[in-house]
């Protein structure tokens, strides 16, 4: 990995092709605020390496059968990610919509069922077989630990579309107006959106606008407050004491 002036290198994968990751980057650094308020961004990485292993992820690509170019890239998307979480300051957000609503979590959706019964499982292996060559102390467990799964219901819009300041002047700017009305509603009421149906699908902003949404004052606090899904993975996050250690190296002084 590149870039000696860093403590965090974090390694951002997402089904999501568009907007070249830019929102998913901008949401990970509103994420680590809240995991950390004084953690310093310039000395964390969210743009290491990886460029194959994003591409393999584009689209959920890697879902197919052995034998397959689909188990291919799953093959790239294991051993990219082994390595990094191999590394003592290599962490991985894997980016998956859950395409479902909230309510129904209780049920998994396939999406989330094959990122644990899929890239997991074959990440660990992946793992296993570096921890042989490398002879690491580390367990697998620990090392897998470093690995959080990032996943909005129903999908990234779900959280973004929280933004509603940014997007009702969005609305204006390039849409007369139109869907205004109902970003103001959801400012009033933030529970509902993740369990909104495909919310992209309504909304005239569609993906259009996603950086934005993600970077201009992205309420976080406001929307971690709501208790879903965005409170979900912001959790993963805070529970994970390798992830608290290495945003406290990034302090002031320390």
């Amino acid at each position: 990995m590149s870039g000696v002036s860093f403590d965090l290198h974090i390694l951002i994968l997402s089904a999501d092709s568009g907007n070249d990751g830019r929102p998913l980057r901008a949401l990970a650094r509103s994420m680590l605020r809240l995991v950390d308020p004084s953690y310093q961004d310039k000395r964390v990485d969210l743009e290491p390496e990886g460029d194959e292993a994003q591409r393999a992820t584009h689209r959920n690509a890697y879902q197919g059968q052995k034998r397959t170019a689909g188990h291919q890239k799953l093959v790239t998307i294991a051993r990219a990610v082994a390595r990094h979480v191999l590394d003592e300051r290599g962490f991985v957000l894997f980016h998956i919509d859950a395409d479902q609503a909230w309510k129904n979590r209780d049920e998994p959706s396939d999406n989330i069922r094959r990122f644990h019964d899929i890239v997991k499982l074959n990440v660990g292996r992946a793992v296993d077989d570096l921890r042989a060559s490398n002879e690491s102390p580390r367990s697998n467990a620990e090392i897998m630990s470093r690995l959080y799964l990032v996943s909005p219901y129903w999908c990234i819009e779900s959280w973004l579309y929280q933004n509603t300041v940014v997007a009702r002047e969005l609305c204006h700017k390039h849409h007369s107006g139109r869907d205004a009305k109902q970003f103001e509603r959801w400012q009033h009421h933030r529970g509902e959106l993740d369990d909104e149906d495909k919310p992209k699908a309504q909304i005239y902003l569609h993906d259009q606008h996603n950086h934005d949404l993600a970077s201009r004052a992205f309420p976080a606090s406001a929307v971690d407050e709501v208790g879903k899904s965005f409170h979900e993975t912001v959790e993963r996050l805070r529970s994970s004491r390798a992830l608290v250690a290495a945003l406290g190296a990034t302090h002031p002084g320390y």
